[in-house]
């Protein structure tokens, strides 16, 4: 086990190995964290290398890469799906021993009872490589991108920030075979998060287990919320002291020059969401408010208009088909995936940002970053 290194480090500058899956040109939520990081850094004297992924399948807003520094080292590494490949694959090996069985006349009960366990363990393999995120296919790449980005330049500093959780186990790797000082951020809780599906006891256990593995090798452990902050403590104890807030925040540079984007007559009130619907945080809630108020005072519905920015459907149905079946579709407008200053213009040019919360397990832990 390597020494705790000296973290009087942070008090000067140097350079810090960022391990991050979202960067730009992403346009994701988690982006502006990072890069808000990258940048302001900078100007104290601290100069990031980020390992990233590449930006296949995912939205990009390529005006953000010009915002990251000019002396910033950004190396992109493929991150394959691994939950993905591993079901293909699953999906094909039942069909192959579906199709045996249907053209054999002497399968017995026994032969049915061992592809069924056959099935059963497939299953739980698969889970247990997926754990604790799909993108555990991206740690042998990050990993080796990482070491060679300390060989290139001397790092003083390693961070690692989630989600993906695969990138704190990249760092954890990283930081076993280097010894660098490490501080590990969470955007969003590990196992205090409720949009996480749990599979089986083992796999659950195995989840815990990498929580832990990470928690005890960190230097410091960074989450977003105070809330999260002590919920970790309370489940972690021996973590307390390493553990610290840093919220979202503002940065008004991005803002400045911001010009509002009306897209309905002033005579009309508009509440913009800008961003995803998933899981809890469902369009629903807003389509029915919106169907009450037709009820109560057709006249005053007939002048809002709920304008979705960046997301046209929700849980695999389009967002207007939603709509009709809550019979106020003229109330609703979609947009498609905009960049991040178009974003900010419409939403300046609303007259009112709506948030999906949550309601539930671990509901108080997460602020969506969208309210800063």
């Amino acid at each position: 086990m390597h020494d705790r290194p000296n973290t009087s480090t942070l008090g000067r500058a140097g350079r810090w190995l960022c391990i991050a899956h979202s960067f730009p040109p992403v346009n994701r939520s988690g982006t502006f964290r990072t890069l808000g990081f990258v940048r302001h850094l900078e100007h104290m004297g601290w100069r990031a290398s980020v390992v990233t992924a590449e930006s296949a399948g995912e939205s990009v807003d390529e005006s953000l890469t010009a915002l990251i520094p000019p002396g910033t080292s950004v190396c992109r590494t493929p991150s394959p799906d691994l939950l993905r490949l591993l079901k293909s694959a699953q999906i094909k090996y039942l069909a192959h021993t579906s199709r045996h069985e249907a053209i054999s006349k002497s399968s017995d009960r026994r032969d049915a009872g061992r592809s069924n366990w056959r099935r059963t363990l497939s299953g739980v393999a698969t889970h247990l490589i997926a754990t604790p995120d799909s993108r555990t296919g991206w740690i042998p790449c990050a990993v080796v991108a990482g070491l060679r980005q300390c060989r290139r330049a001397p790092v003083d500093i390693l961070y690692s920030t989630s989600p993906c959780i695969s990138a704190h186990l990249i760092a954890l790797l990283i930081h076993r075979l280097t010894g660098l000082p490490w501080v590990a951020d969470f955007r969003d809780p590990w196992r205090d998060n409720g949009f996480r599906e749990r599979r089986s006891n083992l796999v659950d256990w195995w989840d815990g287990f990498l929580e832990m593995l990470v928690l005890r090798h960190a230097d410091r452990v960074v989450l977003n919320t105070q809330t999260a902050e002590e919920r970790l403590k309370q489940r972690r104890p021996w973590a307390a002291l390493k553990c610290l807030t840093i919220p979202n925040g503002i940065d008004f540079d991005l803002l400045s020059d911001v010009v509002p984007a009306r897209l309905e007559p002033t005579k009309n009130f508009v509440l913009a969401h800008v961003g995803q619907f998933y899981g809890a945080r469902s369009p629903l809630r807003w389509f029915q408010a919106l169907r009450c108020l037709r009820h109560l005072d057709p006249n005053a519905a007939s002048r809002v208009r709920f304008l979705s920015v960046g997301c046209e459907s929700y849980d695999g149905r389009p967002l207007m088909r939603l709509a009709e079946d809550e019979e106020v579709a003229q109330n609703v407008r979609t947009l498609p995936q905009q960049t991040h200053r178009s974003a900010l213009s419409v939403a300046a040019g609303a007259d009112a940002v709506a948030v999906a919360g949550t309601c539930g397990i671990g509901a108080d832990l997460q602020v969506p970053n969208k309210v800063f």
